[in-house]
């Protein structure tokens, strides 16, 4: 849903936050004039928007840079930080306005310092449901238990740069923590999940039950909506709507295909890149030259000569596996991922490709992944393109995450409808 595009709507401008006007403003690299500010936000009066827009100026995030004509202040490392932040939340359906809330101030200067919290951290009167469902559906919070509860906050771009922003600090010993052990705690909430008896369900219930929570919006408002889609004609440096649209053809072919119970080629993998990367020349077509990966002179890219046949090894190798458990299919998915990753056969569009590599993958498992959030793209770089060496298990991990929040989201659509 988003807001109606004729001059019959029109908005007050206490409905608009400082955050919509940065975001408006900050998301385009050439800046915009008050007026046509006005009319994206349907404000009739657009002298009332100067007091804000002040404010903004007074903070040094944005410069008044002629008459009426505001551009982000990019001397500032606190606002192109902020920018990146507000643009991540729209271009992940994240409404940054209620992270802005107080409510939500207060419970993240209790549960983002450590590597998990529970109801001894942070105060029962900071744990609403509705907080929780929105946390956990813009894919930033995982639930370990509910009862007591415990759950631990995703790294992630938009939660990590709104708490920078806001300075709230890691306690030092989340940098050296050790992660919670999640591979057995997983398979039992696997075996569980259709059990009415399981205590977890039962707990969540609890937590949850009577709280007018069916059918909330946990995304953009649609004045964030409006925002997101006028932004993203202008800013291509945080937004790039026919990349997006590419990727949602390919990921959509994966899906047909892993429900025809194919099983992976080279060909498919090579077409799954034609499809994401349709908006270039190079889809599907190996690269013809080294390449070496920014800021990680480590990460080793295989030879261009050696390409073909690593892709061959890489599908013969899926192609003997059985796994029996959960956690050996996890093994396999973190392998193949980040084997394909390290192959990097192609000059752009790896990374996104794995994805979907990887989505064939736990289809054809029967995991049930819905799909891989937008929040966690940037985890999967960081634990492939960003170490100085190669770790699967890193890799694993960040499946399991993805794993629990899909849980997470069943648990809560169950006890909310």
């Amino acid at each position: 849903m988003s807001l109606p595009s004729n001059h019959s709507f029109h908005l007050n401008s206490q409905d608009i936050t400082r955050w919509d006007l940065f975001a408006c403003v900050a998301g385009r690299p050439e800046g915009i004039a008050l007026t046509r500010l006005a009319h994206i936000l349907h404000v009739d009066r657009e002298r009332s928007l100067i007091k804000p827009l002040y404010d903004l100026e007074e903070e040094g995030l944005i410069i008044c840079d002629s008459r009426d004509h505001y551009i982000l202040n990019n001397k500032s490392q606190v606002a192109k930080n902020l920018r990146q932040t507000l643009s991540f939340a729209l271009a992940s359906n994240c409404d940054y306005n209620f992270y802005f809330s107080e409510q939500m101030i207060a419970f993240l200067k209790k549960a983002y310092r450590s590597d998990h919290f529970n109801n001894r951290d942070v105060p029962a009167e900071l744990l609403d449901p509705a907080l929780l469902c929105r946390l956990v559906d813009n894919a930033l919070l995982l639930i370990y238990s509910y009862e007591p509860f415990t759950g631990r906050m995703v790294e992630n771009i938009f939660l990590d740069g709104l708490c920078d922003y806001l300075k709230i600090k890691r306690a030092k010993s989340f940098f050296f923590r050790k992660k919670m052990p999640l591979e057995q705690f997983l398979e039992e909430r696997t075996d569980n999940f259709q059990d009415p008896n399981n205590p977890q369900l039962q707990a969540a219930m609890k937590l949850f039950h009577g709280k007018n929570l069916a059918g909330r919006n946990w995304g953009l408002s649609p004045l964030g909506e409006e925002i997101r889609d006028s932004v993203e004609k202008e800013d291509s440096e945080m937004f790039d709507p026919a990349s997006k649209a590419c990727y949602e053809n390919s990921w959509q072919k994966m899906q047909e295909y892993s429900r025809e119970g194919k099983k992976l080629t080279v060909d498919i993998l090579r077409e799954y890149h034609h499809l994401a990367m349709a908006n270039t020349n190079f889809g599907g077509i190996y690269r013809d030259h080294e390449v070496v990966i920014a800021n990680n002179p480590n990460f080793k890219p295989a030879p261009i000569n050696e390409i073909p046949q690593r892709l061959r090894q890489l599908i013969d190798n899926l192609a003997v596996c059985e796994p029996s458990t959960f956690e050996e299919s996890l093994d396999m998915c973190a392998y193949a991922y980040n084997e394909f990753v390290h192959i990097h056969p192609f000059q752009d569009g790896n990374s996104r490709t794995a994805r979907i590599i990887l989505g064939h993958m736990l289809n054809l498992l029967r995991m049930p992944f819905e799909k891989i959030p937008d929040s966690f793209a940037a985890r999967f770089l960081i634990v492939t393109k960003g170490l100085q060496k190669r770790n699967d298990h890193e890799v694993k991990y960040v499946l399991e995450e993805i794993y629990l929040n899909c849980m997470n989201r069943k648990e809560l659509h169950q006890v909310i409808s």
